[in-house]
């Protein structure tokens, strides 16, 4: 096996339990297990992944949360650190800044690592992006089919002392971007038309590549392009920051897009041109000029296979030995090394590596798809730093950075659910080859934004973004989460996993809870996603059946677009409830109630006239989700053997349920179990969270000590005079809900 199985270690675990109980039925005529839960019913609790740009500007998480309370339901949240566009693909530049002062260095930029290995330029107050691709797949898949990207070329443009992009589009248009200096970004002004003189719009007739260079030699910056016809064009600098166009400067006949670049390629003092496609071409046109571009013979240039047949050029000095090479720009978005290896040969010398693995396994900078290298000294420091156009995912933001877009949207989702008492955790991004190193600095950065938000991090857990753990071993993710003080983690694709996400997952049917253990102590509590209620094909009534805690995963990204989609979900799992017994409450109370129902112990002693007399006990108090008011609150279950089979059992316990064989009830206290004919009377079935209960003559009244949504379920009728509390009925069922902070509900029966 090569990698955890929550299905086979939890049946494993259950037969284990089977036979204890067989024996413990043969001996004494039943046995006792325990209720993941509060007052002896099992817990059930939203997961809502919150993650998507779209959803945080349309208050879905909102919307979501009003859609719970319709149907006494409690939302528990998780947000992202990088929030992002679902399927967007779109053409940006980032950059990677140097960190030698001869050959081309460079570390990722953990910090906005998310779908990028760099550092984006921020564009009048926003990443700088031009085309956009919807609906463009998944991140996970490089499409050939996409074949969009931003073509960046940075020079002082206007002659102010601050370097300018300039940026070409799969639209043909040029686009250029006043410098503003460069401070924790590189910073420009917002896009502008690349213009002539006259104030006539520069354009090509598509997927413009602007390569800036002196090409006539009168000491004025030009520009040279490719197109989609397989050309290269030119325009003659004015020195003012706009150009004339000059007409054709090289018909490669590429019949591809043309990818061009101009410097002194072969070391001889003169002007080369050098071109690639997205067709597998390259070539060079060696000039015979050393002070303006001439277009001679065409030499190609062989390339590896393994370098595909997206090719951007760029000439740069790649090691630090005074002769150029050629960096090139491949489809899956790395930078492959051409370095001089004889007279206009060139020798391919792997890629521009970084000090961290990419998702793909290997150590490339990844900039996205289709990607175009540049170089200059960004931040001015004399060091040649790394400048890339492409196609990236998401455009993912880190939610603190002061260039998210949703600040204040996000705002108020947060203050919504803070203001409710909802639960909201972390949605932890990492991948199948993040370092350790990697991901302590994810999560701190990752505590740091909720904080930023006003979000207490001292108590919360986690679940892994499109459930990803790191494959270097089997516990590193896990424990990185412990390490950075996150207590539980609800949703999780084991390492290594090669089966389907577990929320659809035959290995993920039943998911028994448990501690990870390090050096002999308790550590992450381990409690994985339920199969979805809501795509039921069977499997959600085996978890039921065990009484797993249900965690339930959801995308709650775009209530506010399909409301109608999310209600017939929150149905499916109000359904759920309803049918098997359970009791919704936040994520952190099920995984407290959860950790603690480990922790429980218990005294059996016999009572007068056969009864036995059932105590609680705490087994330890020294664990990190260890809560008195929620051990307090434990119950289990009672199940009957052969020698008691058909026999009517009865309990003193304050919140009792009987199902079959099966006898479920609280321990907030000692309780008497005896055989004998229940009384059909009105009581407690269910209490969802942590409560003080005070039986009265009629009634009882019942003191929560948490908050968030608190519910009481009276088998048969009742009503209360507490204020705020709503009273539904049906099936021989009184519920009573409020939500709120910790309050006290007088209930009398009826």
């Amino acid at each position: 096996q090569t990698s955890l199985s929550n299905t086979t270690a939890s049946c494993n675990q259950l037969l284990e339990n089977a036979f204890a109980s067989y024996i413990s039925k043969q001996r004494w005529g039943y046995s006792l297990y325990r209720v993941f839960g509060s007052f002896g019913r099992p817990s059930m609790a939203w997961e809502l992944h919150t993650e998507e740009i779209t959803g945080l500007e349309n208050g879905s998480g909102i919307v979501f949360g009003e859609l719970c309370k319709e149907y006494d339901q409690v939302p528990s949240y998780t947000f992202i650190r990088s929030a992002y566009e679902w399927f967007l693909r779109a053409e940006s530049v980032t950059y990677l800044l140097g960190n030698s002062d001869s050959a081309l260095s460079y570390g990722m930029d953990f910090y906005e690592n998310a779908y990028s290995s760099g550092t984006h330029v921020v564009s009048d107050g926003l990443w700088l992006s031009l085309a956009r691709v919807e609906n463009a797949g998944s991140y996970f898949i490089d499409y050939d089919s996409y074949d969009q990207r931003a073509y960046p070329s940075p020079a002082d443009v206007d002659g102010d002392g601050n370097l300018d992009i300039v940026c070409g589009s799969s639209d043909g248009r040029f686009y250029s971007y006043d410098g503003l200096g460069f401070t924790d970004h590189l910073r420009t002004g917002a896009a502008k038309a690349l213009r002539d003189a006259s104030g006539r719009e520069l354009l090509v007739q598509g997927y413009s590549a602007p390569a800036l260079f002196d090409v006539n030699g009168d000491g004025r910056l030009d520009m040279v392009s490719g197109c989609m016809d397989g050309r290269v064009y030119w325009f003659s600098g004015n020195g003012d920051g706009t150009f004339e166009y000059e007409g054709l400067a090289c018909n490669c006949l590429m019949e591809s897009q043309t990818l061009p670049d101009v410097g002194d390629l072969d070391s001889d003092g003169c002007l080369d041109l050098v071109v690639g496609s997205n067709s597998g071409r390259l070539s060079v046109w060696y000039g015979s000029s050393p002070d303006r571009l001439t277009v001679n013979e065409e030499t190609p240039v062989t390339v590896p296979e393994a370098l595909g047949s997206w090719l951007s050029p760029r000439i740069a000095d790649l090691d630090g030995s005074g002769k150029n090479g050629l960096a090139i720009g491949t489809r899956d978005g790395y930078v492959a090394r051409l370095v001089p290896g004889g007279s206009r040969v060139f020798v391919h010398d792997g890629y521009i590596t970084l000090d961290e693995r990419n998702y793909k396994g290997n150590y490339n900078a990844k900039f996205g798809n289709n990607c175009v290298p540049a170089f200059a000294d960004l931040n001015g420091d004399g060091k040649t730093d790394l400048l890339a156009g492409c196609l990236e995912y998401g455009m993912a933001y880190p939610i603190d950075s002061e260039y998210f877009p949703c600040a204040d949207a996000l705002a108020q989702e947060i203050d919504y659910i803070l203001d409710n008492g909802f639960y909201l955790g972390l949605h932890f991004y990492t991948n199948r080859f993040a370092s350790p190193q990697r991901e302590k600095q994810e999560l701190e950065y990752h505590m740091a934004a909720l904080q930023h938000y006003g979000v207490p991090t001292d108590f919360i857990g986690t679940n892994q973004h499109t459930w990803y753990t790191s494959g270097l071993s089997q516990t590193q993710s896990l424990l990185s989460a412990w390490d950075a003080g996150l207590l539980w983690n609800s949703g999780f694709s084991p390492a290594n996993n090669k089966h389907t996400a577990p929320q659809i997952s035959p290995q993920n049917v039943i998911a028994l809870p448990f501690f990870l253990i390090r050096d002999g102590a308790r550590t992450i509590l381990m409690q994985n996603c339920a199969t979805l209620l809501y795509l039921d094909g069977g499997a959600s009534g085996i978890s039921a059946k065990y009484g797993m805690p249900v965690c339930i995963y959801y995308h709650c990204d775009f209530a506010a677009g399909d409301e109608a989609a999310a209600r017939q979900d929150i149905e499916a799992a109000e359904t759920f409830r309803r049918n098997y017994a359970y009791n919704f409450t936040g994520e952190h109370q099920l995984m407290t109630a959860t950790a603690v129902a480990y922790n429980l112990g218990v005294f059996i002693e016999p009572a007068e006239n056969g009864a036995i007399r059932i105590s609680p006990r705490t087994l330890a108090d020294d664990f990190a989700l260890y809560d008195e008011r929620y051990q307090n609150a434990c119950g289990v279950r009672l199940s009957a053997g052969e020698a008691l089979a058909g026999a009517a059992l009865s309990v003193d316990a304050d919140v009792w349920y009987a199902q079959g064989n099966d006898l479920y009830f609280s321990l907030n206290r000692p309780v008497l179990v005896s055989v004998g004919p229940r009384e059909a009377e009105t009581h407690i079935r269910q209490i969802n969270i942590a409560a003080e209960v005070e039986g009265r003559p009629g009634g009882c009244a019942i003191r929560f000590l948490d908050g968030g949504m608190m519910q009481v379920t009276v088998d048969g009728e009742a009503a209360t005079g507490s204020t705020g509390w709503r009273t539904q009925s049906y099936d021989g069922l009184t519920v009573f809900t409020k939500y709120g902070q910790a309050d006290t509900i007088e209930i009398e029966y009826d």
